[in-house]
């Protein structure tokens, strides 16, 4: 009797997250493998955050917040503090 070989995929529906990192760490590993990546920083105080900017040549620049919280949209701040999309 031959069996036929189910990949993973098919087995379940469920995704599962075996590795949680943050986007940033992502990007440090796929630049230290080689690949392309844009520029960015990670800090961990907000006054660091105008020193990073200067150093950003661009006018236009992003600054986002990343938690591990399963997905996106899924965080939110204890304080009511809420996140806008700011455009010129």
């Amino acid at each position: 009797m031959m069996r036929r070989f189910v990949p993973a995929v098919a087995r379940s529906a469920v995704q599962a997250r075996t590795l949680s990192i943050h986007e940033y760490q992502a990007k440090q590993l796929l630049r230290e493998a080689g690949c392309c990546v844009e520029e960015g920083y990670a800090v961990d105080k907000v006054e660091d955050v105008k020193a990073i900017c200067d150093k950003i040549s661009t006018d236009l620049k992003v600054v986002k917040s990343q938690i591990l919280a399963g997905g996106r949209g899924r965080g939110t701040f204890d304080t009511g503090f809420e996140v806008r999309l700011l455009t010129h």
